[in-house]
């Protein structure tokens, strides 16, 4: 393309011609071998790429290539933590023994904040005024949530350390146990190993998700049945194996 002027560019745009019928510049890529990709399968990005010293292109699979189904994996992952908490970082055996809590997937949803300090779980608009309050699963009223979190004109950042978004699917069931520690907490004073207040509940359960992650109990068991967990109709259908 050296010495090539802007007639010569606007051949290059308009020679393009794709089965959809759509015309599409080629200067971006390798003449020719963007032919044999569907559309659909293409990848795009919003500013040009020199790939030639890239050996190799990694993707985090979880929820991208791999598209987990949320009743099981998330109960799975939840399941795995509440064992962590009182095998490997000393919670009463009631917690899996005789409570038999369950996950209710369909509980939580992204875009929620945990108050780490207070236990509280909040649902705020895009001006960041607290709209919705929970203490576990017991509603704060209109009072109690104006008096902790300010009038609408007096709000907390919200940020870091003291509070955590939740952003992610896989963040579902740790918020969701964490309201079910905060109620047990309220309702069984002195059961919680060193009486950890609420922040020192969310650190545990953070770290016992990430113990299941390390240690590899969730990849086992997802191993052992995929079609439990994964959604292989999906990844099937794109050519993927698993």
């Amino acid at each position: 393309m050296d010495g090539a002027g802007v007639d010569d560019k606007t051949s290059l745009f308009q020679s393009m011609t794709f089965s959809d019928g759509v015309q599409e510049p080629c200067i971006w890529s390798s003449p020719g071998g963007i032919h044999k990709i569907n559309i659909g399968k293409r990848i795009f990005c919003n500013r040009s790429l020199n790939m030639t010293s890239i050996v190799a292109v990694g993707f985090d699979m979880d929820y991208t290539l791999a598209q987990y189904k949320p009743e099981t994996f998330e109960s799975l992952a939840y399941e795995g933590t509440i064992r962590k908490l009182v095998y490997d970082l000393g919670y009463p055996p009631k917690l899996s023994v005789v409570l038999a809590w369950t996950f209710d997937w369909k509980y939580m949803v992204r875009g929620l904040v945990l108050d780490k300090k207070r236990g509280n779980i909040l649902k705020m608009d895009r001006h960041k005024y607290v709209k919705v309050a929970y203490h576990g699963f017991r509603e704060l009223s209109k009072e109690d949530k104006v008096a902790t979190y300010g009038s609408t004109l007096i709000r907390d950042a919200f940020d870091e350390p003291d509070y955590a978004l939740i952003d992610t699917l896989f963040s579902l069931a740790e918020a969701y146990l964490f309201a079910q520690l905060v109620d047990f907490k309220d309702n069984n004073p002195g059961k919680i190993p060193g009486d950890a207040g609420y922040s020192r509940m969310y650190k545990d359960v953070r770290a016992a998700v990430d113990l299941c992650h390390r240690d590899g109990t969730l990849k086992q068991m997802v191993a052992k049945d995929p079609k439990r967990y994964v959604m292989l109709m999906i990844s099937n259908y794109c050519g993927q194996e698993i």
